[in-house]
């Protein structure tokens, strides 16, 4: 199921943008949950290039409530292909960009 199918265009637009700005987020050791923990790789050119970034939902609010909010329509989605009420047990972001992964 593509997103744009049950969360609509300019809603999955959102999405994206609100992803996009994740490698920017700072590492924060001083909060209650530490992070964004991000990895990077070298890409073409000998760019940097974000690679993947974890326990992010914390530190950026609008992802927080897309992922586990009370009114997120990822989480009613997944509940109702699972059945039951679901929670977010990790959050990770892979970054692929066109062509990645081939």
């Amino acid at each position: 199921v593509r997103c744009e199918e049950w969360l609509g265009a300019a809603a999955a637009e959102e999405l994206s943008e609100h992803v996009w700005e994740v490698p920017r987020l700072a590492f924060d050791a001083a909060a209650d949950k530490p992070g964004p923990f991000h990895t990077w790789e070298l890409g073409t050119g000998d760019k940097t290039l974000p690679s993947r970034t974890e326990a992010f939902a914390d530190h950026h609010a609008p992802l927080d409530a897309f992922l586990r909010g009370p009114d997120s329509p990822l989480a009613a989605f997944v509940a109702l292909l699972a059945g039951e009420r679901v929670r977010l047990y990790k959050d990770k972001i892979n970054y692929k960009g066109p062509g990645g992964g081939l």
